[in-house]
């Protein structure tokens, strides 16, 4: 009786002493993929306007890396109060070619990533959370269209330095997302058609934020049309279609 008593608390043991290991192993991979990825993405790292990364970490518990944003800007604080929105974004930057490597690390060790959102008094904002077996998954380009229409016309009107007005941004079917720009008179100064291309361009390069990104946009198959206005006076609509962005 001795003897089976003490080949199971032997087995016990054993079993216990390889989680333990493999605790230890799964633990120091998880730090040396953090480490790896603050040399790739050094933080602070200011990733727009009013968006910097400020930390990434893992957390052993819940076998997660941690990515941490500190959000400024008023407006987009309301863009990452939607969590479909925030989910949608948090899935783009997963797609990023930069990030590639890591997401394929991640899905063989089973590690999950979480998205956490502070303000600049370290206030949360928002946590999304994407399991180890997310990681690949992406919404259906008509979800992404309306929780994205949905989410900035909530933080409409918004105005520019030029003195337009962003209104509204609505959805139009399941791959076009329609923002209306009400610019007043200044409008009638401009000859939209001689600089259309020009103002593609601009627009391309400051929404891509970074060469890597325009394949990604390219992939998402969504169309940005812009509507520029004076109360019912449509002057002129420039729409970024899917092949801009690796046109311009």
């Amino acid at each position: 009786m001795k003897k089976i008593r003490y080949t199971l608390v032997s087995a016990l043991m054993a079993i216990l002493l390889a989680v333990m290991a493999s605790c230890s192993q799964n633990s120091a991979y998880l730090q040396s993929l953090v480490d790896e990825m603050r040399r790739e993405f050094p933080v602070p790292n200011e990733l727009a306007d009013g968006v910097v990364l400020t930390n990434i970490t893992g957390d052993d518990d819940e076998n997660m890396l941690l990515m941490e944003f500190t959000v400024t800007d008023n407006t987009t604080k309301e863009f990452f109060r939607n969590s479909d929105y925030f989910s949608i974004n948090a899935r783009y930057t997963l797609s990023d070619s930069q990030f590639a490597r890591f997401k394929e690390a991640m899905k063989e060790q089973g590690f999950g990533m979480k998205f956490v959102a502070k303000d600049e008094n370290g206030a949360s904002i928002n946590t999304v959370t994407i399991g180890a077996a997310d990681l690949d998954n992406k919404e259906p380009i008509g979800v992404v269209v309306r929780a994205t229409a949905m989410a900035e016309n909530a933080a409409c009107p918004i105005a520019y330095g030029d003195g337009s007005v962003l209104e509204r941004a609505e959805a139009q079917g399941d791959s076009t997302i329609v923002y209306y720009i009400e610019g007043g008179e200044a409008f009638d100064k401009i000859d939209f058609a001689k600089v259309e291309d020009q103002m593609k361009r601009q627009m391309v390069n400051s929404l891509a934020g970074g060469e890597s990104n325009k394949q990604v946009r390219h992939d998402m198959g969504i169309s940005y049309k812009y509507v520029y206005k004076h109360g019912d006076k449509v002057y002129h609509s420039i729409t970024i279609s899917p092949g801009d962005w690796l046109t311009f």
